[in-house]
């Protein structure tokens, strides 16, 4: 990035600017250099911003209410969220002519009624559905009220008995079903306690008639036709909604265009003024110098300077990686941007990324499907990063599948030699078997070893693990040395390189490793004489770490205790035994996808040999087509999920340097609509 300063005279300020955002190769710095300033003998910021924030949510909600009402995209359309796309002519002529406040006014009115509408319609329905329950009422409803002598009131009595007594008022039951009765209770005024004590017990309710007249069907039939009235208003609003979608591409064009006129004001903020002149610095890509020098070249009284930034400054950061890198750019920027001072960890955890996505599928044809998919998106998504992976992980996932025997589950392998293949042609079978290095889900291990071929796999993903965590770390002593840490590199990074290659030479150099079975065979595969070396070694390196792992500190007391503390649990072997573990979890989901894959191929085969003709083998496509479309979908996600967590807390740990703020320049940005020219 270069760092970049730009003076012009004010007349010319509105056009540059315009020039520039079309250009999108500028981010306008906030703060300006105090070299700068120093050559302004008056200065300020532009003070009058125009607010386009209450028109843009205008025209958002607009939009919103208009979409509503839109003939459907179609799934793929939908799912991409393709933007419409409207000529060069009609763009100009909406920004001049189009007048946008009778139509957000119009959405906004009709908005309202619909709301106004379905909520009359569910009271009037609600009412229509409680008089129905005493629809066998036949006085009006008016009449039941009390009187200075008698009180009346309709009810509901909850536990109803029907030799129940509950004089001294007098019961007429209305309707009942089971123990809850509707009915009519009236009583004398001085018996009011006395009642209202009985009719506790009984769980009565009483319920309000207030604001309706006459017998309760006379009441349902004017409510069905209130409620026939207000449906048949609402289908009208309706309608006269619909009717405006055609003006959907007006409310989207003057969004988009007002959202970067939004940008371009804020941008003037970031700006400073004197009375002639405008002054701008900001940051651009080294690629793009040349483009900003001829931008600057067309107006008379602009130019720029490429100038030094503060020894404390940090340029944006452009993550800059070429195919089949680019697209895993979207790991790092989910985690966050790196430092300057730091390294884009892109190319160093795309491969990592791939393989550990596709170990955690392991199955050829998930991959091929994986592929077509994302190759299907592609077309009307061409820049998604996210696609990209996919489609890189689904090619990798082709290769572990071969490896392992998966296709479609175990479609195509078998988990012993007294369980034989779905498919039965020998040529298939025999075909896939040549590819096959170790089969996980075979009960069976493979000939000349002695323990299951899953072990295989748990020793693969160990060995992936403790090779990925040293390529962090020597990532991480790469950094260290470049930013002048050199003795932070060796003391925090390189000691502990030594450390770990001690153990594991202790630890392969014993019996401890058979019995754990990290190795095929009955003894170590190194010499016994290596062990004690090894340890010594381990011991030299403690040592260090116990005395300088926690060097910040002056009381030597504190200093051997967190240094003791470094070696077992602070990021210490503790903690790389557990970050090791941790990569077994991609045997245990390729485990997972594999045996769910077994599951659907044994119940759709068991449909499929029922004795009903087309009817076992239409449920036999609905489960095996249904069954290995979820466990696709469900395995990607978690496949995906749990690699990104080693690249995050395995691999990151070790050398990313975080910080850094992702460049933003200043460009036009289209949400809703392409411009065709």
């Amino acid at each position: 990035m270069a760092k970049v300063r730009i003076v012009g005279g004010s007349d010319q300020e509105d056009q540059f600017l315009t020039q520039l955002q079309n250009s999108g190769i500028l981010e306008i710095s906030s703060e300006m250099t105090p070299n700068t300033l120093e050559l302004l003998d008056e200065y300020s910021r532009k003070e009058e911003a125009k607010n386009f924030d209450l028109i843009l949510n205008d025209l958002k909600d607009a939009h919103l209410f208009l979409e509503k009402y839109a003939p459907p995209l179609g799934f793929l359309k939908s799912l991409v969220g393709e933007k419409r796309a409207v000529d060069s002519e009609q763009y100009k002529k909406v920004l001049q002519d189009y007048d946008y406040n009778k139509l957000v006014e119009k959405c906004r009115q009709l908005e309202h009624e619909i709301s106004d509408l379905k909520s009359k319609s569910e009271t009037i329905n609600n009412s229509i559905e409680f008089f129905r329950t005493w629809i066998e009422l036949d006085e009006p409803v008016e009449q039941i009220k009390s009187t200075r002598q008698v009180t009346i009131e309709a009810g509901i009595i909850h536990n109803y008995q029907s030799q129940t007594d509950f004089y001294p008022a007098e019961v007429e039951i209305i309707s009942r079903q089971q123990r809850r009765a509707l009915a009519v209770i009236a009583y004398p005024q001085s018996a009011h306690q006395q009642v209202s004590e009985n009719l506790k017990d009984y769980d009565f309710e009483p319920v309000d008639f207030s604001g309706f007249q006459g017998t309760p069907r006379e009441i349902v039939t004017r409510l069905e036709k209130q409620l026939e009235r207000t449906e048949k208003r609402k289908t009208e609003v309706y309608d006269e909604s619909k009717q405006l979608v055609e003006y959907l591409d007006e409310i989207s064009i003057l969004f988009d265009h007002y959202h970067n006129l939004n940008q371009l004001s804020e941008a003037r903020q970031r700006i400073f003024h004197t009375h002639y002149a405008f002054v701008v610095e900001g940051w651009v890509k080294q690629k793009d110098i040349k483009k900003l020098e001829k931008l600057t070249q067309k107006f008379q009284s602009v130019q720029f300077q490429l100038i030094e930034p503060l020894d404390n400054e940090k340029p944006p950061i452009v993550l800059n990686n070429q195919q089949p890198f680019k697209p895993f750019e979207l790991v790092t920027e989910l985690y966050g941007m790196p430092s300057s001072k730091g390294i884009d960890p892109t190319i160093l955890l795309t491969p990592w990324f791939a393989l550990f996505f596709a170990l955690c599928l392991t199955d050829a044809a998930y991959g091929i499907l994986l592929m077509i998919l994302s190759l299907v998106f592609l077309t009307k998504m061409r820049k998604s990063k996210l696609l990209w992976m996919i489609f890189f992980g689904g090619l990798l996932t082709v290769a572990t599948g071969l490896l392992t025997g998966g296709i479609f589950g175990d479609l195509m392998r078998t988990g012993s030699a007294a369980e034989p293949a779905y498919i039965h042609n020998s040529a298939v079978t025999g075909f896939f078997a040549k590819f096959i290095w170790f089969n996980p889900m075979a009960a069976e291990p493979k000939p000349g070893s002695t323990s299951p071929q899953a072990m295989i796999f748990f020793r693969l993903t160990l060995l992936l693990g403790v090779l990925q965590i040293f390529f962090g770390m020597i990532a991480g002593f790469y950094v260290m040395w470049k930013q002048k840490k050199r003795m932070d590199a060796v003391l925090d990074i390189g000691v502990w390189m030594v450390i770990l290659v001690s153990l594991l030479i202790a630890l392969f150099s014993s019996q401890m490793c058979v019995d754990m079975s990290l190795v095929e065979g009955n003894s170590p595969p190194l010499p016994a004489s290596a062990a004690q070396p090894a340890l010594i070694v381990f011991l030299i390196m403690a040592l260090v770490v116990i005395v300088f792992g926690a060097r910040d500190e002056s009381n030597w007391g504190f200093r051997i205790f967190f240094g003791i503390l470094k070696l077992i649990v602070l990021s210490g072997v503790f903690s790389y035994m557990g970050d090791i573990m941790s990569y077994v979890r991609i045997m245990a989901l390729g485990m997972v996808t594999a045996g769910i894959g077994m599951a659907v191929n044994t119940v759709s085969f068991m449909l499929a040999g029922i004795k009903i003709p087309v009817l076992n083998w239409v449920l036999f496509a609905i489960i095996f087509v249904g069954g290995h479309l979820f466990n696709l979908g469900i395995s990607a996600l978690g496949a995906f999920v749990h690699t990104l967590r080693l690249q995050y807390v395995e691999f990151f740990s070790k050398f990313f340097q975080g910080g850094g703020k992702i460049f933003t320049p200043l460009e036009k940005v289209s949400k809703y609509v392409v411009v065709k020219e």
